[in-house]
């Protein structure tokens, strides 16, 4: 199911940014739908509703509902929300991305491209029950300097060439592109716990093809299409 979400969301993103020259900004599982094959999925929506109907809230010209989730299906993937993608695919600036899926050239306050959907789908976890960083300082409150000590664990050293695109890096690393505090998050292959054996290590190089430092070196999403972890299992 993973691979089979992964492989249109890239599919999706090849569009975007070769066909329609867009870059998306916002993927996250709340903007992967999956279609339904089971019609039966919707009847047992309808009985709950009618059984213990969803919490609600009344105004004067709208009525607010709370949402009732649905079970995973397995139909098409579909990449929505485009609310706050960008027109043109090179060097765009500005605050993008939920705060956790943030590449580095964003916190950074560097120019950026269409290589910041492809770190948000390396972001996207669907393995795990967590997120790959946290982005919280020990108050629990959303802090660059965690971030990037993070990724800095995760990912090694950025390359001095990067570092030197923002006077930004600055605050966290020295001219010597030596970091100036502790980080202690484990590495890539210490947070990947539901895979073993090749598969793990096939799964782990595909994701480091996304997560780079330099947005250059990270595949396109043609590219990743092709993976040997993606395409496993494709022709039997």
């Amino acid at each position: 199911m993973v691979r089979t979400t992964l492989r249109n969301i890239l599919a999706a993103l090849d569009f975007l940014h070769t066909e329609a020259r867009v870059i998306h900004t916002d993927i996250q599982p709340n903007n992967i739908l999956l279609g339904i094959k089971d019609d039966s999925i919707l009847s047992k929506f309808e009985e709950a509703e009618f059984e213990a109907p969803v919490p609600r809230k009344s105004l004067e010209d709208r009525t607010i509902y709370v949402s009732r989730p649905l079970p995973i299906s397995y139909g098409a993937p579909v990449l929505c929300d485009l609310g706050e993608a960008r027109l043109g695919t090179e060097q765009q600036q500005g605050d993008i991305m939920p705060d956790i899926y943030r590449a580095p050239e964003v916190i950074l306050n560097m120019t950026w491209d269409y290589k910041v959907d492809i770190w948000n789908v390396g972001m996207v976890d669907l393995f795990e029950h967590r997120h790959l960083f946290r982005a919280r300082n020990p108050e629990g409150k959303l802090d660059d300097g965690y971030h990037l000590a993070e990724m800095q664990a995760v990912l090694g050293d950025p390359p001095l060439r990067f570092l030197a695109r923002s006077e930004r890096s600055l605050q966290f690393w020295d001219k010597n592109g030596e970091w100036k505090g502790t980080a202690s998050t484990p590495d890539l292959d210490a947070r990947e716990e539901r895979l073993k054996g090749d598969e793990k290590v096939d799964f782990l190089r595909s994701l480091r093809r996304m997560l780079c430092w330099l947005p250059e070196e990270r595949a396109t999403a043609k590219e990743l299409l092709f993976d040997p972890w993606l395409m496993h299992g494709l022709f039997k």
